[in-house]
C-alpha cells in the first residue's frame, strides 16, 4: 500500500466526480453515506408503528411507503457543500511530486524539494549500462525505489486516467496528472537499455530505512542499480513496466503520438 493510498483515492474521487448523486439521503440509516441493501435490514426491523430514525416519511409508522422512499433513493449520497473534491484530488497527486529524486525542473511545484542524489557514485549490479536512472520515484517515506509497488500504482493511475479523463480534465488536472506519469514513463524507458534488461531496484532498503531526513541531506548514501537479465530474472516488475507503458501510450496517444509509439515498443519487447 505504500504508493496505492493515493491512487486509490484519486480513484474514488474521481468516480464520486462522475457518478449520479442523489438529492436526499435520508435513507443512509447504516451512516455509510450510501444507500443500498444493508439499509433494509434497519427498516425492516422496525415495521409497524414506530417513532425512530427508519420513519422515513414521518406518518408514525414503518410501512411500504418507506420502503419505496429507500428504494428512491439507492445510490451514493450527494457530495455535502464545503468539501472541494477537486482540491483532495490534486493533493492525491501533489503527493506523487513530492517523491521525486534526482534533477528537478525548474518549474517544481514542490518548493521544499530540491534535487537529490546527482553525485553518488551510483554503482550498477548485474550489469553496466550508459543510463541515467537518477530521475525516479522514492519510496513512500524512504529514498529508495521499489520498482514493482510504484509501477503497479502508476498502472493504476494511467487507468484512472483512461477511464475518467473527463473528471481529470473538469478538475483541471490532467495536466499535473500526465506529468507525473510522464516522470515514471520516462524512467522506465532509461531502465530498459535492452530487449532483456530492466531495472528491478535501486538502493538499499536497510539504509534507506535508518535514516530519517529528507533525501537532499542522506549521507553517504549510493543507492545501487540492481539489474534483470536473462541470468537474474525477475517476471514481475518488468511485466508490471510492460503494462504500465502499454496504458501509458494510450493516454499519450492524442497528444503527442511518438512518445506514445515509443511507449508501446518499449512495452511489446518488456
Amino acid at each position: 500500500m505504500r504508493y496505492r493510498f493515493p491512487i486509490l483515492l484519486a480513484m474514488v474521487l474521481v468516480f464520486m466526480h462522475t457518478s449520479h448523486m442523489h438529492a436526499d439521503c435520508s435513507a443512509d440509516l447504516n451512516g455509510d453515506n450510501q444507500v443500498n441493501v444493508t439499509d433494509t435490514p434497519a427498516l425492516l426491523g422496525n415495521w409497524g408503528p414506530c417513532s425512530c430514525d427508519e420513519d422515513l416519511d414521518q406518518d408514525g409508522e414503518v410501512n411500504v411507503a418507506d420502503l419505496l422512499i429507500l428504494l428512491g433513493q439507492w445510490g451514493v449520497c450527494p457530495i455535502q457543500d464545503g468539501y472541494n473534491y477537486s482540491e483532495a484530488l490534486q493533493k492525491a497527486i501533489f503527493f506523487y511530486a513530492c517523491q521525486r529524486a534526482g534533477p528537478l525542473p525548474e518549474t517544481n511545484q514542490v518548493q521544499w524539494r530540491a534535487s537529490s542524489f546527482l553525485d553518488t557514485g551510483q554503482e550498477q549490479v548485474g550489469g553496466n549500462y550508459d543510463v541515467d536512472l537518477t530521475k525516479r520515484y522514492m519510496d513512500a517515506g524512504d529514498h529508495d525505489t521499489y520498482v514493482l509497488p510504484i509501477t503497479s500504482a502508476m498502472t493504476m493511475l494511467t487507468w484512472s486516467a483512461v477511464q475518467w479523463g473527463d473528471a481529470y480534465n473538469q478538475t483541471n488536472q490532467m495536466d499535473a496528472l500526465k506529468e507525473a506519469i510522464r516522470w515514471h514513463a520516462d524512467w522506465c524507458i532509461e531502465a530498459h537499455p535492452e530487449p532483456n534488461v530492466f531495472c528491478g531496484q535501486i538502493g538499499d532498503g536497510h539504509v534507506s530505512h535508518n535514516f530519517f531526513g529528507s533525501p537532499e541531506i542522506h549521507p553517504n548514501y549510493n543507492p545501487n542499480a540492481y539489474w534483470l537479465t536473462e541470468t537474474n530474472p525477475g517476471s514481475e516488475p518488468t511485466a508490471e513496466a510492460a503494462a504500465f507503458l502499454a496504458a501509458a501510450s494510450i493516454l499519450f496517444q492524442d497528444d503527442d503520438p511518438a512518445y506514445s509509439t515509443l511507449l508501446r515498443s518499449h512495452a511489446a519487447e518488456l
